[in-house]
Parts: structure tokens; C-alpha cells; sequence
């Protein structure tokens, strides 16, 4: 099961509440799969710890980024290089993660993600980070490429799409630039994760209730 959505949609807390539910009755593996503020793998973790510092050379940050000050010029070179770096190191981490998704399955476990790679609207949401980047070269985007192919082969049973206004996203992430928001909001709806059962919920409604309407589906699945 992948519960998606936004930043401020409420994701982390949803899986949070999920987790604590099910645990009691079944084996449940956590898996986060953004690369925010949840635990990342030990191949992605050194780059984390670099970020801070990187910022600090990075006043602003161009076209296609979603927090910060952002420009309207396209990446610059060393821009496109930190990025091509991070996308690599997250296509790997995200490649690990979900053979370790797939393994837990195939046990028998319940596996409950907060994200999923999806490779159906580049850019955001999860998908391939190079799309944002004119020169990079094809083989690394290849490489970039099969990561997101393999979430495409493995889709989760259950999709879980947390749909949030902007203004409530805006208030839950005040760092995140407006008009990005508005575009993966508006793309959230989109995303179709073939294979898999897609619900949407309104998570403008009392967490209470988007709590039951999930707990709902998993019934109908388990």
C-alpha cells in the first residue's frame, strides 16, 4: 500500500496512524520513498548531511525547484551537476528500497510506503529528476530511468491519493513555492499507477474520517 500526495497533504501522518493500526495485528514494513525529512537509506544519507552546506553556495535555485527562493533561469552548470549527482544516488536508493518492497510482499508482509515512484508525469511527484536537466547524458539518464521502470512493473496493491486545497498546502508548507504547488496538486489527480487500485481522498476532511475511508480499503483488501 503507497499513500501519495503533496507536501502538507498529510502523507507522514496518515502512514504514521496506519502503521501504529496494523502493527498489532500483522507485520508491517515501513518504507519512505521521498527524500525530505524521512529516514533515508545509508546510500542516500552522506548526501543528505551535505545539503546544509550546499545551500549555503546556493542563494537561489532555478526554474523546476519547489522550496526556496526560486529564479526563473534555467539550472546553471554546477546546479546541473549537484542535481545529476542526487538523481543518481536517489534513483539507486529508490532501486533498493523497492527490491526490499517486493521482498516483504512476497513474504507475506504488508508493505506500507509513504510515496512510490511513479515515472508518468516527469519532474515531481516522485518521478526521474533529470527531466529537469538539458545535458545530461543519455546513458545516465538510462540508468536514472530503470529505477522508475521497475516501480512501473511493481505497483502497490493500493494507492491511497491524499487531494489537499492549495491554500491548505500553502499553510502546511509555507516554504514551497506557490506555483509549483498548484501544478503537482493539479497533476496528483493524473497519476494512474497501472495494476494497481487507486483511491482518492478529500484530506481536507477531519483526520478522523480520512483514517476510516483508509482503514476502509485495506479491509476490502486483506
Amino acid at each position: 500500500m503507497a499513500v501519495i500526495g503533496v507536501d502538507g497533504s498529510g502523507k507522514s501522518t496518515v502512514v504514521a496512524t496506519v502503521r501504529a493500526w496494523l502493527s498489532q495485528e500483522i507485520d508491517v514494513v515501513p518504507i519512505y520513498f521521498g527524500t525530505g525529512g524521512g529516514r533515508p537509506s545509508l546510500v542516500l544519507w552522506p548526501f543528505k548531511l551535505m545539503v546544509p552546506l550546499i545551500t549555503l553556495f546556493l542563494k537561489t535555485k532555478p526554474k523546476g525547484a519547489s522550496h526556496g527562493k526560486i529564479s526563473d533561469r534555467p539550472p546553471g552548470l554546477l546546479y546541473s551537476v549537484l542535481l545529476t549527482v542526487w538523481a543518481t544516488v536517489v534513483a539507486i536508493e529508490k532501486r533498493i528500497k523497492l527490491s526490499a518492497a517486493h521482498r516483504g510482499a512476497s513474504r507475506g508482509l504488508l508493505v506500507l510506503t509513504d510515496r512510490y515512484p511513479q515515472n508518468e508525469i516527469p519532474g515531481f511527484n516522485e518521478s526521474p529528476l533529470m527531466s529537469r536537466l538539458s545535458s545530461v547524458p543519455l546513458w545516465l539518464r538510462r540508468f536514472e530511468a530503470r529505477a522508475y521502470s521497475l516501480a512501473h512493473r511493481l505497483p502497490p496493491d493500493l494507492v491511497i491519493k491524499l487531494i489537499v486545497t492549495p491554500e491548505t498546502s500553502a499553510r502546511r508548507e509555507p516554504d514551497m513555492d506557490p506555483a509549483v504547488m498548484r501544478t503537482r496538486i493539479a497533476a496528483v489527480p493524473r497519476l494512474a499507477f497501472p495494476g494497481a487500485r487507486v483511491v482518492c481522498i478529500d484530506a481536507e476532511q477531519c483526520l478522523t474520517e480520512v483514517i476510516r475511508v483508509v482503514k476502509r480499503e485495506i479491509w476490502g483488501l486483506l
